[in-house]
């Protein structure tokens, strides 16, 4: 009998454009004929059944055939698919962030099932959150097959996807989109990582595998599956689950959401990581990526790094081995759109903020580092008291911006403008931005973001200007052989005061002079 993985199943998006990788199981040694309209392959099962082949897309559209048939020429199974734009969307709590929750889903909700509109051009699939290869403590929302996007399951699916997944069909509406969302709130890059990924960088191997077989070895089995079932009974609680529901649409304040978690009350437990811990190194990899894996794409949305805050000197050695090893493990040097972390202080507990800067600084890195990784902001839009900022059609739309400009090229200057270069002068500097013609200004939030150091002495006698893609800082203070430097929105929580044409935050920086 023929199985096929279920991303191949009735109402697939399958990638225009580009080579679409197909593959399953059939009888040993058995010819398999695959078509989809006028390209065709032939394959041989190997030894266990298994079998891979490669077929040309057809030109983006609705209700195509893909078929399958033995060496007789019966028809073992047709598949009807269409033909469009594929995206991932991945990452943490930000990422997973439903659309029931958006400041916005109340006002847009009648607005879904215009998603309809001249045809199914919106479905997804939800690769399902499994920490364990049994499904034990499996978190998914939609059974494991493709959607089609409407007003019944879009509260209940990735907000920043839905809004993105909108701005795209507008845009194209003869155009399928697909979204496959694979994302797990509270995890940490490594679980996304291989374990060859994390073995072959020696700093990676020390403080992911090595420290997590060195906590296996010494801790307690029968105390950490007593602690997961407390966890597991408690959060099956149904005033547990409002009460969390409530604090992710931010109807829990500050002062309570501690109070909170000071009593212990509806499972503040810290992670405790173990062998069924979301967060233990390659987890997620191998329970989720791995099923997905070679499924032809356009792209990947990720916002992640909320987690690796506290351990933050490492993330873009963790960021950039995730991409590649992604990469390499599609054969495809796909787009990779990043979201740096919003601003944010304190939740609760030991939730904060502090280590964001660094954590922004090393995806700012990690996106002039390696090819087609592209980088865009909520910088303007963070919540002080809240991880979770709950306007995310405006991520959304930063991502769609994003890809109009380096992916579709239909636009300019659609990423976070980022420092060029910069030069000093005898009484004034000034600072070129790239993706960036007309540089804006919001003169009340500068004020408190922008920090002007000269011979290690924070300054205030200044004035700013903006012209074109250059700010000019200007100072009397200012001295042939000053030592001057310049940072812009170094905390964890501010409002951005720099902007581009299209109203995208200027990224977070440091200058030196």
């Amino acid at each position: 009998m023929l199985h096929l993985p279920k991303l191949f199943s009735d109402g697939a998006i399958l990638q225009r454009e580009k080579p679409v990788k197909v593959w399953g199981t059939y009888e040993p040694f058995s010819k398999i004929k695959l078509s989809l309209e006028d390209s065709v392959a032939e394959v041989i099962t190997d030894q266990d059944g298994n079998f891979k082949a490669t077929l040309k897309a057809p030109k983006y559209g609705f209700n195509k055939q893909l078929i399958f048939k033995n060496e007789s020429g019966e028809t073992l199974k047709s598949i009807n698919v269409s033909v469009g734009d594929v995206w991932i969307l991945s990452g943490q709590s930000n990422m997973d962030f439903m659309l029931k929750y958006d400041q916005n889903y109340q006002q847009d909700a009648d607005k879904v099932t215009s998603v309809l509109r001249d045809g199914p051009a919106i479905s997804f699939f939800e690769v399902p959150r499994r920490i364990l290869p049994n499904g034990e403590f499996d978190q998914s929302t939609n059974p494991e097959e493709w959607h089609i996007l409407t007003k019944e399951n879009a509260k209940l699916f990735s907000a920043i996807g839905y809004y993105f997944g909108l701005e795209l069909r507008d845009y194209s509406p003869d155009i399928p989109i697909g979204l496959i969302w694979m994302s797990f709130s509270g995890t940490t890059a490594s679980a996304w990582l291989s374990e060859e990924a994390l073995a072959k960088d020696p700093l990676l191997k020390q403080r992911y595998l090595d420290s997590y077989q060195e906590l296996l070895s010494s801790m307690s089995m029968y105390k950490y599956e007593a602690v997961l079932a407390k966890q597991h009974e408690t959060s099956l609680l149904p005033e547990a689950a409002k009460f969390w529901d409530d604090v992710v649409m931010g109807k829990i304040d500050h002062k309570t959401l501690n109070e909170a978690y000071k009593n212990k009350k509806y499972l503040f437990n810290d992670q405790i990581m173990g062998p069924k811990s979301e967060n233990r190194p390659h987890g997620l990899f191998d329970n989720m990526v791995k099923t997905i894996i070679g499924y032809t794409i356009k792209g990947v949305l990720w916002y992640q790094g909320e987690s690796d805050s506290d351990d933050s000197s490492l993330y873009d050695y963790l960021l950039i081995a995730l991409i590649q090893d992604w990469r390499n493990r599609w054969e495809d040097d796909f787009p990779f759109l990043v979201m740096q972390l919003a601003p944010f202080s304190h939740w609760f507990g030991n939730f904060s903020g502090e280590f964001y800067p660094e954590v922004r600084e090393k995806q700012a890195i990690v996106a002039d580092k390696l090819n087609k990784v592209y980088l865009t902001n909520v910088m303007d839009d963070g919540m002080q008291y809240d991880i979770h900022p709950k306007n995310k059609k405006l991520a959304a739309h930063r991502f769609y911006l994003l890809a109009m400009d380096k992916v579709y090229d239909v636009i300019n200057n659609g990423a976070a403008p980022s420092v060029d270069d910069c030069e000093k002068y005898h009484d004034h500097l000034t600072i070129s931005f790239d993706n960036c013609d007309l540089l804006a200004s919001s003169q009340k939030n500068l004020n408190k973001v922008l920090k002007i150091i000269v011979n290690g002495k924070v300054i205030q006698l200044y004035d700013v200007s903006v012209s074109g893609n250059l700010m000019t800082i200007t100072s009397p203070e200012f001295k042939f052989n000053a030592t001057i430097e310049v940072w812009y929105q170094q905390e964890s929580f501010s409002h951005a005061g720099l902007f581009n044409e299209n109203a995208i935050p200027v990224v977070p920086f440091k200058v030196y002079l």
